[in-house]
């Protein structure tokens, strides 16, 4: 009986000695980590952008995703010049801070550094990040403004690089050892495995219940604590004087980043550059046969129209230009495709209904990219069911939904103002590397942010009655984060492919036959799963979205 009431006696002292462990200096640092990114994650999930809570695991994250995770939501949320200087300064500040203070606390030795000092000092390492993260932050920004997959793909390999390049920089700052941000193998190690938790984290909180969700932002806030921890115990061990190899590691490794990026992006340019054809032919007064406007997309070029058709279907090439007074369409160069959405729908209107009267059939669009967009606006703004002028809209990578952020005209303050600039640095900088003469204030882009209705029409609404419309996706632009619900089905699907191109496809070659013929065609593509796979992972990726209601509306 003595020995019961001994053990129960000792219980609670053990009880005790545990929490007293748990809650030793090195340990606490937990706390913070998981109650921000619990906290940040409900927020989100409870007030929206609830698509945006993908990103609340990272805001504590290992440097530099931490500081990756702070310029996306500021790249949005900024409505003046003063405000985005206001919350730069404030996130380098708030995250020089805690490193500072994490780094005193999960010190594993004596005489951890001074918090003034280790602030100062890793306040440094986040001025430099904020600069080298900078442009592909923009970069995602562009996604979320023209729904393009490709910004994401040349986004996000060189943020991921550069993580694994410069992430001690900060730990190593804030303990006094200045510019050894070399990596170890042990560093590499968990900084590639945070990329890996945070897209898990980020998928499973966009597709699963609430408590699951907060489940998984709680793990991954622990997971981000072990990280920073084992990386500052590292530090903290005795370190021989770094060689001036070392030293110049960091800096060399960055600078073939950027050379990579930026040369594979100039190489992938060239690529795109189309060969100009001046030769057309006059739509005839008369002809038999079946007509099919092929419909080229953004910054494209006059080319005759190389569609492979079945017998009696004649393929013509859509001009952004129009017709001239011969009937015959205009050559036209890259910067026509920069017209407003309605003036190229104007010009589809006119060679529509001249193939139509020739051909006294009606006539078959098939149209990728920015062209298919043209195509949506044409029938749902101008065209007439009562005249028959179409069949079939055969719909090609069309970007899908409307902008989620928003940036403000030449000029003006207003949401995402510098963000707007600094995407015309971008396009400045595309145009100088190669063919592509993009501009960030092309009236197409300007309808797309501010026309948002007509925006959202295009991507929802049905087809005119008569019309029956097949529409194609790649798989890659699911990470878009366009709601992939409802695909795939008999007349829409997604394929294995990348933006662009599908027109070439020798998959969707056969589907464009088939539709034509009026015969049965195989129902492409990727399940709804994957879809939703892929959509979820990209998440933790993207920009936020900009609340409903911020952005102007302007009917067009």
């Amino acid at each position: 009986m003595a020995s019961l009431i001994e053990k129960a006696l000792r219980e609670p002292t053990r009880a005790i000695t545990r929490v007293r462990r748990a809650l030793r200096a090195e340990n606490v640092v937990f706390v913070p980590a998981v109650l921000a990114a619990l906290i940040e994650t409900g927020l989100l999930l409870a007030f929206g952008p609830r698509d945006a809570a993908g990103l609340g695991p990272q805001v504590s994250a290992p440097p530099p995703f931490d500081l990756f995770h702070d310029l996306r939501w500021i790249s949005v949320y900024h409505l003046s010049w003063w405000m985005l200087g206001l919350e730069l300064g404030v996130a380098l500040a708030l995250r020089s801070l805690y490193v500072a203070w994490f780094v005193q606390r999960a010190w594993p030795g004596p005489n951890p550094p001074s918090m003034p000092k280790a602030f100062v000092r890793a306040l440094s390492f986040y001025a430099i990040a904020s600069v080298l993260l900078l442009p592909w932050v923009v970069l995602l920004f562009a996604l979320a403004v023209s729904k393009v997959s490709y910004f994401f793909f040349v986004a996000l390999p060189p943020t991921v690089l550069l993580a694994l390049v410069i992430h001690r920089g900060a730990m190593t700052q804030a303990a006094g050892q200045w510019w050894r941000w070399a990596p170890t193998l042990r560093s590499l190690g968990w900084v590639a495995a945070a990329f890996v938790w945070l897209t898990l984290a980020g998928g499973i909180i966009s597709e699963t219940p609430v408590p699951v969700a907060l489940l998984a932002a709680a793990g991954a806030g622990a997971l981000n604590a072990m990280a920073d921890r084992s990386i500052v115990r590292r530090i903290a061990q005795p370190a021989r004087p770094p060689r001036v190899t070392s030293r110049l590691l960091v800096p060399a490794l960055v600078t073939v980043v950027f050379g990579v990026a930026v040369g594979g992006t100039a190489a992938g340019l060239s690529t795109t550059r189309g060969v100009s054809d001046d030769v057309t032919t006059p739509i005839p007064a008369s002809a038999f046969g079946h007509p099919v406007l092929v419909v080229a997309g953004f910054d494209s070029r006059w080319a005759a129209a190389t569609l492979q058709l079945p017998d009696g279907f004649f393929a013509w090439r859509y001009s952004y230009r129009g017709l001239d007074a011969e009937r015959e369409p205009v050559p036209y160069q890259p910067g026509d495709t920069h017209q407003s959405l309605l003036a190229s729908a104007r010009a589809m209107a006119a060679q529509i209904d001249a193939l139509a009267a020739a051909y006294r059939q009606p006539v078959t669009i098939v149209a990728e990219s920015e062209g298919a967009l043209v195509a949506r606006v044409y029938l749902l703004k101008l065209y007439r069911p009562a005249g028959l002028a179409v069949d079939r809209l055969i719909v090609l990578d069309m970007p899908s939904g409307l902008p989620v952020v928003y940036y403000p005209r030449r000029g003006s303050e207003g949401w995402g103002v510098g963000s707007g600039w600094a995407l015309r640095g971008v396009a400045a900088l595309v145009r100088a590397l190669g063919p592509l003469q993009v501009s960030a204030d092309a009236p197409v882009l300007r309808n797309l942010m501010e026309c948002r209705s007509l925006a959202a029409e295009v991507a929802t609404a049905p087809a005119p009655a008569g019309v029956q419309q097949i529409t194609v996706r790649a798989l890659a632009d699911v990470v878009d984060g366009a709601s992939p619900s409802g695909l795939p089905s008999a007349d829409t699907f997604v394929i294995t492919a990348t933006h662009g191109g599908l027109v070439k496809d020798h998959s969707v070659q056969g589907v464009i036959d088939a539709v034509l013929l009026g015969s049965q065609h195989e129902t492409l593509g990727v399940g709804l799963r994957t879809l939703r796979v892929v959509s979820a992972f990209s998440s933790a990726w993207r920009v936020p979205r900009l609340a409903q209601g911020l952005a102007p509306d302007t009917a067009c």
